[in-house]
């Protein structure tokens, strides 16, 4: 009996460091995509340059700690996606083109709605349609 408890016990340590070791590299890994993604040396925007460097702060702060948790819903609110250590980044850089794409459509959008308004008589019309589109929404 004390024989199968004594080769359970390594055992079950070996698989403990795996996973810890596991842990480690997804944390690694999450780190440096979300470096790579919101580094502000590359953010020309001096606006947003700011934003990414106190994201980048959060993210510091959170590596340091080995926090995966923390990494994973910043990096999720941040991106407006979801985002895993367990999610390839075949699987993140997909969700990103989706939301880009999805992104570029609003902003079509609202830059033909400001042209539109920008001309005589059509911010009457333009806030009429927004009203008919609001109240529909709201039924």
């Amino acid at each position: 009996m004390s024989s199968c408890k004594a080769l359970k016990k390594p055992a079950a340590h070996a698989q403990a460091q795996s996973e810890q070791m596991d842990a480690r590299t997804a944390i690694r890994t999450v780190f440096r995509q979300l470096a790579s993604a919101l580094h502000p040396d590359r953010e020309p925007d001096a606006q947003e340059r700011e934003r990414k460097t106190a994201l980048m702060s959060e993210v510091n702060a959170a590596y340091d700690k080995n926090d995966l948790a923390q990494l994973e819903a910043q990096l999720t609110q941040t991106l407006c996606i979801p985002v895993s250590a367990q999610q390839s980044e075949a699987a993140m850089t997909q969700s990103l083109l989706r939301l880009q794409a999805e992104q570029r459509q609003v902003a079509d959008s609202l830059a033909a709605d400001l042209q539109r308004i920008q001309n005589g008589n059509e911010p009457k019309r333009w806030l009429k349609e927004q009203s008919r589109a609001f109240k529909a929404a709201s039924e």
